[in-house]
């Protein structure tokens, strides 16, 4: 029989996806520019309190730009991509972060995504756990009554959970909304920490 425990909680961090993409006539003029803008990101993350363990490279592309209305297409520049994962911790400083990171890529930022999770979901395992063992057994007993048998010994017992760690919440979406005169607004809202057990029961 199978049990799910579930528990609602509330993100502690957020995930940023960022980049920049800067077109060039040539590749080092490219590179130059892409390498910039990304400074001047990483600054005001640095000036947002986000530590330089926080940032990682997700990839780094150089691609060239074709023209092909030519009867043979020709090379006409080249864009360099370059996109970062930001771990936020104080998820109330995320619309700051975001908006102050935008402001210093310009025209070369990319905003690819958001997301949000709980940094140690251990501390709602213990209840997801029980609330699975619960539903099991629950399902089992009644199982066990329609079939005019009764519910004996569990014999075996094994978990899961949907997410790993940290767990991401995939029912999370955050809402962004950007005007000139104001920042961004981002909600967070609440996810599950969803964990599922399998157990194995005798009958009598």
């Amino acid at each position: 029989m199978t049990g799910v425990g579930r528990v609602t909680a509330e993100p502690d961090v957020a995930i940023l996806n960022l980049g920049v993409e800067v077109q060039a006539a040539t590749v080092a003029r490219a590179r130059s520019e892409a390498a910039e803008a990304m400074d001047d990101v990483r600054a005001s993350l640095d000036r947002n309190g986000v530590e330089d363990t926080d940032i990682q490279t997700q990839f780094f592309n150089i691609f060239p730009q074709f023209d092909f209305e030519s009867r043979t297409p020709q090379i006409v520049g080249f864009t360099v991509s370059n996109q970062v994962e930001i771990k936020v911790r104080d998820i109330d400083s995320v619309s700051d972060v975001l908006d102050d990171a935008i402001t210093a890529g310009g025209d070369a930022i990319r905003v690819n995504g958001i997301s949000f999770s709980v940094d140690e979901p251990e501390q709602f395992f213990e209840e997801a756990r029980k609330l699975a063992v619960e539903d099991a057994r629950a399902r089992a007993e009644q199982l066990a009554d329609l079939a005019g048998v009764s519910l004996g010994d569990a014999l075996s017992i094994s978990e899961s959970s949907g997410g790993g760690i940290p767990v991401p919440f995939a029912a999370f979406e955050g809402r962004i909304q950007a005007a000139d005169t104001g920042g961004s607004s981002i909600a967070p809202g609440e996810g599950e920490i969803v964990l599922t057990v399998s157990m194995l029961y005798a009958v009598e």
